[in-house]
C-alpha cells in the first residue's frame, strides 16, 4: 500500500481476521477488542505471514504464546504489548480513526507515501522488525 493503512478493531480479530489487523500500518483498538491466533490448534500453518508479522511486533515469546496456545488477548493487553497503537472505548473508536486520518492527511500525500515506505524498506533490510513493526 502506498498509503498508510488504519485499522479500528471493535470486537474480535481470530486468525485471518488478525492476520487481517496485521496488515494495517497503525491499529486503534475500541475496549471491546480482543486477538486469537488458532492456527495451532486447528493444525494449519499461517498462510499471510502471521508468524512474522506478529512477532515482530509484539516480540517473539510474545508471539509464541499468543499462537501456541490460541488464547485471547484484550486490549488492554494488546495496547501495553505493542499490538494496539491505543484503546479507546468503543463510541470514541471511529471518531479517533477518523481523527488520525485527517491528521494524516493534512501532510504532503507524497510526503507520507515515501516515509510510509522508507519505514518499511528499513525495517526489511536491517532485520529490525522487532523495533520497527508497523
Amino acid at each position: 500500500m502506498k498509503n498508510p493503512v488504519i485499522g479500528a478493531i471493535n470486537g474480535v480479530a481470530i486468525t485471518g481476521g488478525l492476520e487481517l489487523a496485521l496488515a494495517c500500518d497503525i491499529l486503534i483498538g475500541s475496549t471491546n477488542a480482543s486477538f486469537a491466533d488458532t492456527h495451532a490448534r486447528v493444525g494449519v500453518i499461517p498462510g499471510w505471514g502471521l508468524s512474522q508479522h506478529l512477532s515482530r511486533l509484539i516480540g517473539i515469546s510474545r508471539a509464541k504464546e499468543l499462537s501456541l496456545t490460541g488464547n485471547f488477548l484484550p486490549a488492554s493487553s494488546a495496547v501495553s504489548w505493542g499490538l494496539l497503537n491505543r484503546v479507546v472505548t468503543p463510541a470514541e473508536l471511529l471518531p479517533a480513526v477518523k481523527k488520525l486520518a485527517k491528521d494524516i492527511a493534512s501532510i504532503d500525500p507524497d510526503m507520507v507515501q515515501r516515509y510510509n515506505r522508507s519505514v518499511v524498506w528499513i525495517c526489511d533490510e536491517v532485520g529490525e522488525g522487532d523495533r520497527c513493526a508497523r
